[in-house]
């Protein structure tokens, strides 16, 4: 798509006038209008739900303390039945009516009821005398709820009932297990119950809620049963209402609550959305305006200093960066990290130019987790990154490069997982540092301290010495392949498990009297097997596994063995073979060998011939 430019936005406003901006910015301002309203409200009304729904819990918990003094009673007749001689209560109306007057709990009466016989009441007129009757031979409901009392121990709340003086009342009974001489275990001696007239045992509750704004209910199922009675309720009707439910005496009870006037937002939203809807359509024009602009100008800028593939900074960005810091905190240290990823070029010819893309996007995912915000990334091209970090702890800063190294990197790409390791090395820009007095010094000692790295084998990390600068300038002279090539001895290296042969220097053809590698490997068939005399071949190999375990056992992994070849002159040679088994990121495990002729051994068999 073709960006405008304010030569075009000009041009076409003079062209069509500008009759539409004010329509089009009034649509934008109703929309984030209408937007902010309907947020608003959605947050009022939210906020009004979790305040009912917080109110509900609390009062929940307060009905719940409410049964307190009246449970607290039952316990105490539990405790004095349990030390009464053959645990029969005696003077159960003076100490009823005792525990009554110091409790004050709103009971209707106490009564208790050895194995389910109600004997005695408290207060006892004419009227609750002939409510002494067998719980478990009472109707179905009442002997359910006193066997399933009875069998699980555990308190039981029913009702409300009405009661024959007028009004509602919960019924609680409180099982009663005492020990009888020869038992080990106690056993059912009877119920405690009371009867709480309501709504007086919730008066505290009720007087709290009557002072908010809120409409409420209390509501209960009956033991074992599902349906929801009303308990408690007040004068004006829940709608919608928040709840809060919990588990007592047998029956779960849910507390309901919501506003008394319904769930509607505050008048004054209204007026403030008035308002605020004429400053919107005011500002918009402008507001418009002036964001449009400024994108434009930073999607400009962001281009010129970020690098495509990763975003971060690009050489232009970082000198940029670097530079408006130091003019801002010029005495603050800075460490400059230099990093690459090992053996990139292996990574883009064995697994393709995509999977290296994916190798450098990941690894700017990495930077951009493990280093602070104000940290500067960037990409120097390729594989080649760069990491300026600033702080007055040049410690911290150390450490956050190393455990920054520690860290496992693997990507994923085609539905496979690629391990990679990088390099590093930084130097340090501070009044005491010998690294370098300016950020481009420092950029260089880095840079020199990463190939220091590459050339002790990669995968570490390490600070910028003075001697590191001589010592670059001396082996930059020399390449691996001078290397190979001018070593006084035979290298040969090849995998472990297939004996594939994968390298091989000049010294090694020459030996075998091949005129050049092709010929080497066609010779050997490109295998360890075409090496060694076949008349010495299962000697050599039992010898070299049974050298790598035993030296395992103290820590290294070399063999020592001689063994005869033969070149392709067909002449016989004794050779020392010294090998070393590694693991290889890409080929596994691998021998590095090198291959010297034993001179020794060739006397003593041409004295034997």
């Amino acid at each position: 798509m073709k960006h405008m430019s304010i030569r075009d936005f000009r041009e076409k406003l003079h062209k069509h006038g500008i009759a539409w901006i004010p329509a089009a910015v009034f649509l934008v301002g109703a929309v984030v209008w209408a937007f902010v309203m309907h947020a608003l409200y959605v947050r009022e009304v939210a906020a009004m739900h979790e305040r009912a729904h917080l109110d509900a819990r609390i009062y929940a918990d307060e009905l719940q303390q409410d049964f307190v003094d009246s449970e607290s009673m039952l316990r105490a007749l539990n405790l004095a039945i349990a030390n009464e001689p053959n645990h029969k209560m005696r003077n159960f109306q003076t100490v009823a009516a005792h525990m009554l007057a110091k409790n004050g709990a709103p009971l209707e009466s106490i009564r208790l009821a050895p194995q389910g016989i109600v004997t005695d009441i408290y207060p006892e007129d004419s009227q609750e005398r002939r409510q002494k009757f067998n719980l478990f031979q009472d109707d179905d409901t009442i002997a359910a709820i006193a066997r399933e009392s009875k069998n699980s121990g555990e308190l039981t709340v029913q009702g409300p009932v009405d009661l024959q003086r007028g009004g509602q009342a919960l019924i609680m009974r409180m099982p009663v297990f005492v020990l009888d001489n020869g038992n080990e275990k106690p056993v059912f001696w009877g119920f405690i119950i009371a009867v709480i007239k309501t709504p007086d045992i919730f008066a505290n509750t009720v007087q709290n809620l009557s002072r908010t704004d809120f409409a409420y209910a209390l509501e209960k199922t009956e033991i074992g049963g599902s349906s929801y009675q009303t308990v408690l309720r007040s004068e004006e009707k829940v709608v919608a209402p928040e709840q809060f439910e919990f588990f007592y005496g047998g029956s779960t009870w849910r507390m309901l609550v919501s506003p008394k006037g319904g769930w509607r937002h505050d008048p004054f939203l209204e007026y403030i959305g008035a308002l605020s809807f004429v400053c919107l359509t005011l500002l918009t024009i402008l507001i418009w305006f002036l964001l449009s602009l400024r994108k434009r100008q930073e999607g400009i800028r962001r281009l010129a200093v970020t690098d495509h593939l990763t975003g971060l900074l690009n050489r232009h960005g970082i000198e940029g960066a670097v530079r408006a810091f130091t003019e801002a905190k010029g005495d603050v240290p800075l460490v400059v990290v230099q990093l690459d990823i090992d053996d990139f070029k292996f990574i883009n010819d064995v697994y393709g130019h995509a999977a290296g893309d994916a190798a450098l996007q990941h690894l700017a995912m990495l930077m951009h987790i493990c280093f602070p915000k104000d940290a500067i990334l960037g990409r120097m091209g390729g594989d080649e990154f760069l990491i300026v970090l600033f702080d007055r702890n040049i410690r911290k800063m150390e450490r956050m490069v190393y455990d920054f190294g520690a860290v496992p990197k693997e990507f994923n790409y085609g539905n496979r997982g690629y391990h990679y390791t990088v390099s590093m090395g930084y130097a340090v820009l501070a009044p005491d540092s010998p690294d370098g007095q300016t950020p481009r010094e420092v950029w260089h000692a880095a840079d020199v301290a990463l190939y220091t790295i590459k050339m002790r084998g990669k995968n570490g990390c390490c600070r910028f010495a003075p001697g590191m600068a001589k010592m670059r300038n001396v082996q930059l002279g020399f390449s691996l392949r001078d290397l190979a090539i001018h070593l006084p001895a035979a290298i040969l290296i090849y995998e472990a498990e297939d004996e594939n042969i994968l390298f091989a220097n000049d010294e090694l053809v020459k030996m075998f009297d091949c005129d050049d590698l092709d010929d080497f490997m066609a010779y050997t068939k490109s295998n360890f097997r075409g090496i060694v005399h076949p008349e010495d071949y299962d000697r050599v190999e039992t010898s070299i596994w049974r050298q790598i375990y035993l030296n395992k056992l103290k820590g290294c992994a070399d063999d020592a063995v001689d063994y005869r070849i033969v070149t392709k002159k067909g002449k016989i040679v004794w050779v020392i073979d010294r090998g070393r088994l590694v693991s290889s990121e890409y080929f596994g495990r691998i021998f590095y060998v090198v291959l010297i002729k034993d001179n020794e051994m060739e006397e003593r068999m041409d004295r034997f011939s």
